[in-house]
């Protein structure tokens, strides 16, 4: 009898043995499980918050947290709306509207666009709200997902710019071919007739006729600027020294208090390839831009970074500033927000920036200045 009991128990040890292994595989298939998750969640290179439906953060990937310089105790706990938007209330304000709030009405999939204030300006996010199934306490919980779109607005922006650029460029070049010619002969025959005159009101008013045409030649020369394919001469420069070369010749254009030129110039940029005499060209314009919107005089600073794979300079001035309808249309030819513009000082830096592969930019407020960053990427 006590033989087969011993029997008996020896079975159901072993069988609980068996159970309990398999527990543990389970159990280490659970974490390895838990642990893929975990990689695949913080290996996600978008923004992931995990909320429930009262605002508050149960869980955040490791992007979120790089991009807010946080660590994941601090923002476990908090609302949402306090840490994306440091804000007392739900994102619901101006057009924008919050996509948790519309994601617990619908019960559905929610995208909306939002404008963040960073300290590197304005990014447009795209912020994507799913809910999750709810769990059997009636819990609800909700994940988002949210998108720094800007960079890529801003290369489709910079595209289409391009293309409407080269269609305008193929019609300019033709009408500036056909006015040339006839130009050159007015100018040449009114020059031969006012050596022929005595009457001094006469030669006033060719004066004014020759003064005229030698406008329209300066206009005719930037529309071949504008339109001629930009051959680069690139060779090593020093950024740094093109830049003080452009302002010792703008402090001799300018003597005096009125306009004051200052440089934050890093000096840790190497020689870089590229050709000086169009990047002088260049910044020659957005200096000229930044003098002409400060009438009263004032202040403009050039600065440089070095950046991921190249350089960024920025030309800064306290003007008048640029709406911001203006501001989308700065780089198109023959639009000028100026009296005596011609329009076509920014369009040629345009494409004399494209040529070197890199991108130009603006960021202005009305009656607070403008900046231009010009942005070139290192040659492969």
């Amino acid at each position: 009898m006590e033989i087969e009991r011993v029997a008996s128990l020896e079975k159901e040890v072993r069988a609980l043995e068996r159970r309990l292994a398999l527990k543990d595989a389970e159990i280490e298939q659970m974490k390895l499980s838990n642990f893929f998750l975990e990689t695949l969640f913080d290996g996600i290179q978008e923004e992931i918050m995990v909320v429930d439906a009262h605002y508050i953060i149960q869980d955040v990937n490791k992007v979120f947290l790089e991009n807010y310089g946080l660590e994941k105790e601090t923002a476990l706990g908090k609302k949402c709306h306090e840490i994306t938007y440091q804000s007392s209330q739900p994102c619901d304000f101006g057009s924008q509207f919050c996509p948790l709030k519309k994601a617990r009405e619908t019960g559905s999939r929610v995208g909306v666009t939002h404008a963040r204030e960073t300290p590197a300006g304005t990014r447009e996010m795209v912020r994507i709200m799913y809910p999750l199934p709810a769990l059997k306490d009636g819990a609800e919980y909700f994940i988002e997902i949210s998108m720094d779109m800007t960079d890529q607005r801003r290369m489709e922006k910079t595209l289409r710019r391009s293309e409407r650029l080269a269609a305008v460029g193929q019609a300019v070049a033709r009408v500036a071919h056909e006015i040339k010619n006839p130009l050159m002969i007015i100018g040449g025959f009114s020059l031969q007739v006012r050596n022929t005159l005595s009457d001094d009101k006469a030669i006033q008013k060719l004066d004014m006729t020759l003064q005229e045409v030698r406008r329209l030649e300066r206009l005719v020369a930037q529309l071949g600027d504008f339109t001629r394919e930009h051959r680069l001469t690139p060779r090593p420069a020093d950024i740094n020294s093109v830049i003080r070369d452009v302002l010792d010749m703008m402090n001799g254009m300018h003597p005096g208090d009125k306009y004051r030129f200052e440089t934050d110039l890093s000096p840790d940029l190497d020689m870089f390839e590229c050709d000086p005499d169009k990047i002088k060209q260049v910044l020659m314009n957005m200096i000229v831009n930044g003098i002409e919107a400060m009438e009263e005089g004032g202040k403009v600073t050039v600065c440089t970074r070095r950046r991921s794979g190249g350089i960024e300079i920025a030309i800064s001035d306290h003007g008048v500033g640029i709406s911001h309808e203006d501001l989308d249309r700065i780089f198109e030819p023959f639009f000028s927000t100026r009296k005596r513009g011609s329009g076509l000082g920014l369009p040629i830096s345009f494409r004399i920036i494209r040529a070197h592969k890199g991108e130009i930019r603006a960021e202005s407020r009305p009656g607070q200045g403008t900046t231009f960053f010009i942005t070139l990427p290192r040659p492969s």
